[in-house]
């Protein structure tokens, strides 16, 4: 018997507990995973979101036409840029942009770049907000699906895991705690094993332990002696 084989029933328990804790969480993922409903919910939330992406490629589409529809590389008039809904354009304005400012302000001479930038970048926006109305409603219809499958799929998680997970933690904590503050320490360990060695007990499977190496001594003698 050495230090090493000395055990710790409550130890050992609370150490299985904690691995058929964590096999049964890996069952029940597996469950989780091979369920035909979190599979179609899965399945419809990532159709979702390639959905979205499109229609949101569609609208960034959509705005840089609007924006574009104000400059022009050979117009005349003041150069400029916007920043209209995340697009940087530089350019020259459209002929009928400057026209229409002419008509509305007055001469664009007679404004600063930022007044003109102003003007142009609030046209861009009404236009850009006016022309995506429609795929910005068909964006958030499917945001709001893909949240409400969301959701649902994080309802049956925590319906079929949390359970799991909460046991596992608490069985870990616990483990934990008594490893920590009643596990025995080297020297109840040795003590431990000091009277292990001595108990009646342990001296009975000595001495058969050492009646059986006389014995097989003995064969093995008379083994050779016959030959």
């Amino acid at each position: 018997m050495s230090l090493l084989e000395l055990k710790d029933p409550k130890l050992e328990e609370l150490q299985t507990q904690v691995q058929t804790l964590e096999q049964e969480l890996k069952t029940a993922n597996e469950n989780f995973e091979n369920d035909k409903i979190v599979k179609s919910l899965k399945r419809k939330i990532a159709n979702l979101y390639v959905k979205v992406q499109n229609l949101c490629d569609k609208e960034d589409k959509i705005r840089l036409r609007v924006a574009e529809k104000y400059v022009t590389d050979g117009g005349r008039g003041a150069s400029y840029h916007t920043t209209s809904l995340g697009y940087r354009h530089e350019g020259n304005l459209a002929p009928y942009v400057v026209q229409a400012i002419k008509d509305i302000v007055g001469p664009i001479s007679k404004l600063t770049k930022t007044q003109v930038e102003d003007i142009v970048n609030k046209l861009i926006d009404e236009d850009q907000t006016r022309a995506t109305a429609d795929v910005r409603a068909e964006i958030n219809k499917a945001n709001a699906e893909q949240t409400q499958k969301q959701n649902e799929l994080n309802r049956l998680e925590n319906e079929l895991l949390m359970p799991h997970r909460s046991k596992l933690a608490e069985a870990k904590g616990i483990l934990a705690n008594y490893s920590t503050t009643h596990a025995p320490t080297p020297r109840q360990r040795l003590k431990t094993f000091r009277e292990q060695s001595t108990a009646p007990e342990t001296i009975t499977k000595i001495r058969e332990r050492i009646d059986q190496l006389i014995n097989e001594e003995r064969r093995e003698q008379r083994a050779q002696d016959s030959k």
